[in-house]
């Protein structure tokens, strides 16, 4: 359902229709086979109080006295977030279907190259913390001082957004990075919840894959409980 809502979410902001029309009193009608869960469908219908408007609308922009503003996109993207947060509820993750694609300063990225059509095209962007450094590493000068002293500690670069919550952190990324660069018609990723084991076995797995100034400096953060699945803006 959710393809199915994010095509009728297109087809109406192209919509020249929409674009002059106030869509109060209009309804969505969802119709499904009972015997096949894989067919359905959402139709937009009962246009029968829809007015033009002689201005175009966003039907984002909140309402204000004579704006003719109706919500109608902000209520669409909305209905599009629920539908997907059933849709990933359960979803299983194999980490044998994910691979290093790209890191940052405060996150891998991992791409998914399994068969399940809802993560196809699918990342992973999960956090990292600074790699703690022993007190007794190295010996002699290797940490700059003097000899047979302890080895100066490097100190570790302050995370971005380090203090915030994960799923805070993953929607400030999506509200001030991907939807201004992409536009409001792209999605922004979902946070979903990992399993500890998933998330264990996968950074074993992407780890010897890292690149070198990463791998010294940080650790893909194996106590958090989330991460933000997106789809690859690469391949739009």
């Amino acid at each position: 359902m959710p393809p199915r809502l994010r095509s009728l979410r297109h087809t109406a902001e192209s919509s020249e229709f929409a674009r002059h029309s106030e869509l109060i009193g209009s309804s969505l009608l969802f119709a499904f086979d009972g015997e096949k869960e894989d067919l359905g469908g959402v139709w937009m219908i009962d246009f029968g109080k829809t007015q033009e408007s002689k201005a175009p609308l966003n039907h984002r922009v909140a309402w204000q006295v004579g704006n003719h503003e109706d919500g109608y996109m902000f209520g669409l993207d909305n209905l599009i977030d629920l539908w997907e947060e059933l849709c990933f509820e359960d979803l299983p993750l194999d980490p044998e279907h994910w691979v290093l694609r790209a890191e940052g300063s405060d996150s891998a990225v991992v791409a998914y190259t399994g068969t399940d059509p809802r993560l196809q095209n699918g990342l992973l962007r999960l956090p990292k913390v600074p790699r703690t450094i022993p007190s007794d590493a190295g010996n002699g000068d290797g940490g700059g001082g003097e000899p047979g002293s302890s080895p100066r500690k490097p100190k570790p670069k302050p995370m971005p957004h380090a203090g915030l919550d994960p799923v805070e952190r993953y929607h400030l990324f999506a509200k001030r990075v991907i939807r201004p660069l992409l536009g409001p018609a792209v999605e922004t990723g979902r946070v979903i919840r990992l399993r500890p084991e998933f998330l264990s076995a996968l950074v074993a797995r992407i780890e010897p894959t890292r690149p070198s100034p990463h791998r010294e400096a940080t650790v893909v953060s194996l106590a958090t409980e989330f991460a933000l699945l997106m789809h690859d803006a690469t391949l739009l």
